[in-house]
């Protein structure tokens, strides 16, 4: 195998390349060619100058044989943050962000940066309405698990870079612009920016409803989905944004900040997923005679499903078959084969109403 990295600096560059956390010998070019050991190994590099101080990479996993792990809430693998007003709390798998002590700003993310090039995520947002909102925050800021931005329509956001947002504004007034959703980067927030909030309307997110919010970001593209399966309402949304570039790698912390103000607010967030992807792209290859094999990558996120129909339009229904591991693939083999038959991955997504 052959890794290579592309770094800009003072010269000269000074690369170091690491097999699960420890240096490797004699590995200290910007390209690095070695015969891959067996099992599942983790790669990555480390660059600096005479300035002092390294910049790593994210990490490669070579050998990987299973699919992109689900981050959730628990109480223990995730940083709280908070500005003095309030303490953000997590019970089970629910995520407190603001509780109308007024003046709240808050911070809760994961301890371990996740690959943010491709991924799925999907949560349940409540509240009764006030202000002002949260966001789903993807940073790389310095202060690291610690980030936390300002209260009120900060959104516990504001300053916080390199990052992007999904944000929720749930306060109108003037400046606002609305109750409604956007996306932001580096801090920026709905105030006073050019585009404000978007509404989402038959979605009210502030109803007091459960809101059922999943981000499928791929290929430079956010797709939004909101859906209170109370009204019944659902609306859908898209930001172009390129997610690595913004935040400075391919890999960020991942999380949530809120805020309310002068006016108040009790905001939850529950039943989080959260699982990297590669795009579900599927190959058919010929298997033993009257048989063909449905292979895809295992970087897919374990939450898409292989299906079948007789008919591009449908139904679809799940493939009720073995899902082998080979060669860093998945494999279904189908058998017999009688008719045409169509298969596709499809999102299978547990917090869907």
């Amino acid at each position: 195998m052959t890794f290579s990295v592309a770094a800009a600096g003072s010269a000269p560059l000074f690369y170091q390349w690491s097999n699960q956390g420890g240096p490797i010998g004699g590995a200290t070019n910007a390209t690095y060619a070695f015969n891959a050991p067996a099992g599942t190994n983790s790669y990555s590099v480390s660059v600096s100058n005479s300035f002092g101080g390294a910049v790593s990479s994210t990490a490669i996993l070579a050998g990987i044989t299973n699919s992109p792990p689900i981050v959730a809430f628990n109480g223990t693998d995730w940083t709280l943050n908070n500005n003095g007003n309030v303490t953000p709390s997590i019970f089970g798998n629910l995520l407190t962000l603001t509780d109308g002590g007024g003046g709240e700003g808050s911070s809760a993310f994961y301890n371990v940066g996740q690959y943010v090039g491709g991924f799925v995520a999907s949560f349940i947002y409540n509240t009764p309405g006030g202000a002002d909102g949260i966001t789903f925050c993807i940073q790389n800021s310095p202060a690291g698990t610690n980030a936390l931005g300002g209260s009120g329509g900060a959104l516990g956001y504001s300053g916080i870079a390199p990052s992007a947002a999904f944000e929720m504004n749930i306060f109108t007034n003037a400046i606002h612009g609305g109750i409604g959703v956007r996306l932001g980067t580096n801090g920026s927030i709905g105030d006073f920016s050019d585009d404000g909030y978007h509404d989402m309307t038959p979605v009210n997110i502030a109803s007091g409803n459960n809101i059922y919010v999943q981000l499928y970001y791929l290929q430079g593209v956010m797709r939004v989905l909101l859906i209170d399966p109370v009204a019944p309402a659902t609306n859908t949304i898209s930001f172009p944004v390129d997610l690595p570039g913004t935040v400075g790698n391919g890999s960020a912390y991942i999380g949530f900040t809120g805020s309310d103000g002068g006016v108040t607010s009790v905001q939850t967030v529950s039943n989080l997923l959260y699982t990297y992807t590669t795009p579900p792209v599927l190959s058919l290859t010929r298997g033993a005679p009257g048989s063909a094999i449905v292979s895809w990558p295992v970087s897919v996120s374990s939450m898409f499903a292989l299906t079948q129909s007789s008919s591009l339009a449908g139904p679809w229904s799940p493939v009720v078959a073995p899902i082998n591991q080979v060669n860093l693939q998945n494999q279904v083999t189908l058998t017999p084969l009688n008719g045409a038959a169509f298969y596709k991955l499809q999102l299978k997504d547990p917090n869907a109403p």
